[in-house]
């Protein structure tokens, strides 16, 4: 697959690997440069992090203290937007990447428009405003239909749910996909999804096999993956049935079902 995908590419859920925290082996992740990289290696998805800024803006990095992956420290919502994005988010991984900066959601939605899918991972910190401002942000870009909003936190994904159904918002939030990311088995997976209306579930390889699979796609939910690095495991697990996934391996950003 080339770096710019159809239309049609971007609504299909089939077999779709996001590239995790963009191709975060070969450059600072969650930047520009970690995604652009990513696309050009075939990724059809990136798999994203946000957090929010003390003037309520959402920038894209993964913890929520500047002190691993950028020149600076505390917490990102104690700065603005300004201040954050003034900061240095390359040096950390290696000197060529140096005044790499923390991109905005904005700024991935728009790099993104019709050339990739977005996992957008929703931190527990401020869970129902970021997943208020997630929703918000994504409808403006109109990008509802090529987002899925995922989180470990089940109160920022009851949030997201919550808010993509706003009258506000009529019916354009609407294809925005909502789901749980569980790592620990599940008395029953499929009840837990109903019970809590999501849209299907973020589930290590490991804990889905074929027949609960086809529960799900027979009730028409989203089958994730969690983030698989091995090629068997990934190919086996779309042999399955399932819809996607995440990597960190360059070699695995073009995989497809």
């Amino acid at each position: 697959m080339t770096a710019t995908a159809s239309s049609a590419s971007l609504a299909r859920t089939e077999g779709v690997v996001a590239a995790h925290r963009g191709a975060s082996r070969l450059a600072p992740e969650n930047t520009v440069n970690a995604f652009q990289t990513a696309l050009s290696k075939g990724a059809a998805a990136l798999e994203l992090d946000v957090h929010l800024t003390s003037d309520d803006q959402l920038v894209v990095i993964h913890d929520s203290h500047l002190d691993r992956t950028t020149s600076g420290t505390g917490a990102v919502r104690s700065l603005s937007t300004d201040e954050v994005q003034a900061l240095d988010a390359g040096s950390w991984y290696g000197a060529d990447f140096a005044g790499e900066r923390v991109p905005t959601l904005d700024e991935v939605l728009e790099l993104t428009q019709g050339r990739a899918r977005l996992n957008i991972e929703l931190k527990a910190s401020g869970a129902d405003r970021v997943a208020e401002r997630v929703i918000e942000t994504v409808c403006r870009h109109a990008a509802a239909d090529r987002v899925v909003v995922m989180s470990f936190s089940l109160d920022s994904v009851l949030a997201a749910r919550r808010h993509r159904t706003s009258a506000r918002w009529h019916d354009e939030a609407a294809p925005i996909v909502v789901l749980p990311i569980v790592t620990q088995p599940l008395a029953d997976p499929l009840a837990f999804v109903r019970a809590t209306g999501m849209d299907g579930l973020n589930y290590p390889p490991r804990l889905w096999d074929a027949e609960l699979i086809q529960r799900f796609r027979d009730s028409d939910l989203t089958v994730h993956g969690g983030l698989i690095n091995d090629p068997q495991t990934m190919r086996e697990f779309f042999d399955c049935g399932g819809h996607m996934a995440d990597t960190d391996e360059p070699d695995l950003f073009s995989s497809s079902r």
